[in-house]
């Protein structure tokens, strides 16, 4: 994904470029690093829950905010956490940008494609793995919204707005604020209906692109799919291979693990039943060509050919 695709403002984009390649370096420092123990994960931080807590229920009251300072820290956390997420998606693999290539420009030794220490042990957290397949595009989107000349309580709804995304997948949530989903389930509980009232006017009437079945990022990966009537799948080699999400084995690093020799040459995606669509994510040097027909036909085969594929774009 290209993030600054979507910009409209220069001197931001500058900004959170510097700040993706400040966190490509941290990021490769830190798994160079000579003290480093072998298993160990990315270090990752997340915003106090009582913080937005504190901000959010006392402008549900007021109507104003009252600790600008606070939001402003609250902003540079998420953003910060943004460009990091960015970062490690791109290093996983699951970008169109070569990671090869930023791992020499930040000067580092080359990575090996089946490093499993650092594809999935290092690219992990405490707060779950640091890689999203769902919410980035929106999160840009979002973040480019926002301008150093805006109200305090223009920038506490759009932040609110960043927080419904990640608030969609517990996972996500998780990597921005202390105690993920379930604290910003809390925090609407808590706000006597303010809150539920302003994402309802946020969001309009409109059917959230992130739930419909019609975007790579949607396909089996809402709260109904997740767990129920969801296959992961890779063509490694020509041969396909699929496994029904459960509980141990939700994403594709849990999968693959040994069946995989370079994790960025297969082709891989979901199927959602009750959607009946499939995402479809092809190796770097396949992105932006079209799909090989006998990829294709594994994959009618295999989930039946009135399915809908959405591809990685």
């Amino acid at each position: 994904m290209n993030w600054y695709k979507q910009a409209n403002n220069d001197a931001f984009v500058y900004d959170m470029y510097d700040m993706i390649q400040e966190q490509y370096g941290n990021i490769l420092a830190e798994y160079f690093a000579p003290s480093r123990q072998k298993g160990s994960q990315v270090s990752w931080s997340v915003i106090p829950a009582s913080r937005i807590n504190k901000i959010w229920r006392d402008y549900a009251r007021t109507g104003v905010v009252r600790d600008e300072k606070g939001l402003m820290q609250i902003q540079e956390q998420m953003m910060s956490n943004l460009a990091r997420l960015n970062a490690c998606n791109t290093l996983a693999g699951h970008s169109q940008e070569d990671s090869g290539v930023i791992i020499e420009d930040q000067g580092f030794p080359p990575i090996d494609g089946k490093n499993i220490d650092f594809y999935f042990d290092f690219l992990d957290t405490q707060y779950g793995p640091p890689v999203s397949d769902y919410g980035l595009p929106q999160l840009w989107d979002l973040a480019f919204q926002l301008t150093p000349t805006m109200s305090a309580e223009e920038r506490l709804l759009i932040l609110d707005q960043f927080l419904n995304v990640v608030h969609q997948r517990g996972d996500l949530a998780a990597l921005f604020i202390e105690g993920g989903a379930g604290s910003l389930t809390d925090l609407s509980a808590g706000s006597k209906g303010w809150y539920r009232k302003a994402r309802k006017a946020q969001s309009g009437s409109k059917t959230s692109s992130y739930a419909d079945g019609k975007h790579y990022y949607s396909i089996g990966h809402s709260d109904q799919d997740i767990l129920s009537g969801v296959w992961l799948w890779i063509i490694n080699h020509g041969k396909l291979i699929t496994h029904k999400v459960d509980k141990e084995t939700k994403y594709h690093g849990q999968f693959m693990g040994s069946r995989v020799a370079d994790f960025r040459t297969v082709w891989q995606g979901r199927y959602s039943k009750r959607t009946n669509t499939c995402s479809l994510n092809a190796p770097m040097d396949f992105r932006g060509r079209p799909v090989p027909e006998p990829i294709l036909n594994q994959l009618y085969d295999e989930f039946g050919h009135d399915i809908k594929i959405v591809e990685f774009q």
